[in-house]
């Protein structure tokens, strides 16, 4: 069973970069590490950020959950 949960969902490999990115994005937007690092792994995934978080929007890091599924 743990071998067919490890498929499913692989370990993430702890990577650098996006933690300092979070950092950056923290410092440069006013938001907490939490919501940066959010934004900096969604970056570093090449990815779009579905969030309902008000700093995260209004800095331009993320998008309505809605917003993404009107999307044709």
């Amino acid at each position: 069973m743990l071998e067919a949960l490890g498929q499913i969902c692989p370990a993430a490999t702890p990577d650098p970069q996006p933690w300092r990115s979070a950092t950056r994005l923290a410092d440069r937007h006013a938001l907490t590490l939490y919501d940066a690092t959010y934004a900096a792994i969604a970056r570093a995934r090449n990815t779009v950020l579905a969030t309902l978080e008000h700093a995260l929007l209004e800095a331009g890091l993320g998008q309505r959950p809605s917003e993404l599924t009107a999307r044709p």
